[in-house]
């Protein structure tokens, strides 16, 4: 069978990988490879592409996780509540859509960090695909969630939908400063979901280091709070890295995405698949790669 991952850019991702070195490990006859969409209005035409080298299915990225709905033929119920997709499976010649973030993100956040409680803060920076699986899945356990993002238009849509959902609000900031300070302070949780800081240009962040240190300054100690990033390469990301220099417990975007591996692997190849005996293999590439 075969498969690709579209998105801009796409040149950081190590999915291809891991795909070949699960199509070797299982002896599945998977191609994969990996396809740049310059953008947006390049999206219906690489969908025509795909369709016509009669590829099985497609995994998107940023920035397209929400653009590929109006596409699709069938849109999983989820993934519809959440407003965005990652992986779309084609059968016969229709497009079916799904979303395997969310599941994949929730479980890291809760099983490399801890559960979290009605009364827990959580502020999410972003507000696109990621940050959609993301908000979806913890604003089922607290509703005290803040989005701070750098286009207000933007939020008040992920909040607007969130509202739909549960019947209460969130709230939101523009992504500055003095906004960071105020709602950073007492969160029990910081989730970044942008693209920002991820190879080839690792040395980003919408954090500064020194929002971090005023953190630091006022609580003494950030080891009460967990910072998770949803990029995986770099393994540590400059939000990490000023976070864990702090104290505080930071978790990457590694244990997302193998969550959601076999999710993926059912959806390609109609069949579940054990990864755990070739997690040490996906780490190795994964921190190989993140070097680049």
């Amino acid at each position: 069978m075969n498969a690709c991952m579209i998105g801009n850019p796409v040149g950081h991702s190590i999915l291809p990988k891991i795909i070949k070195l699960i199509s070797e490990k299982y002896n599945l006859d998977i191609n994969f490879i990996s396809c740049m969409v310059e953008s947006k209005d390049k999206l219906k035409d690489a969908i025509v592409g795909i369709k016509s080298l009669n590829f099985t299915a497609f995994d998107i990225t940023h920035p397209y996780k929400k653009e590929i709905i109006q596409y699709l033929d069938y849109l999983d119920p989820k993934a519809k509540a959440i407003g965005a997709v990652d992986t779309v499976v084609i059968k016969d010649g229709k497009l079916y859509g799904y979303n395997y973030n969310s599941t994949g993100a929730i479980k890291s956040i809760e099983e490399e960090g801890r559960k979290i409680n009605p009364n827990d803060k959580l502020v999410v920076i972003g507000e696109g695909g990621c940050s959609r699986a993301v908000c979806f899945e913890v604003y089922t356990r607290t509703k005290n969630l803040v989005i701070i993002n750098r286009f207000l238009e933007e939020a008040n849509d992920l909040k607007k939908d969130l509202v739909d959902l549960n019947g209460e609000g969130v709230k939101i900031y523009e992504l500055n400063e003095q906004n960071l300070k105020k709602e950073l302070v007492n969160a029990n949780f910081i989730l970044h979901t942008t693209p920002v800081g991820m190879n080839p240009a690792p040395n980003k962040t919408l954090i500064d280091k020194k929002i971090i240190d005023y953190l630091v300054k006022l609580k003494g100690t950030l080891n009460n709070v967990i910072f998770w990033d949803s990029i995986y390469s770099p393994s540590q990301t400059l939000f990490l890295k000023h976070a864990k220099e702090g104290g505080a417990k930071t978790i990457n975007g590694l244990g997302m995405l193998k969550n959601e591996l076999p999710m993926l692997m059912e959806a390609y190849y109609g069949k579940k698949i054990d990864l755990d005996s070739i997690s040490e293999e996906i780490d190795k590439l994964v921190l190989d790669n993140s070097k680049i």
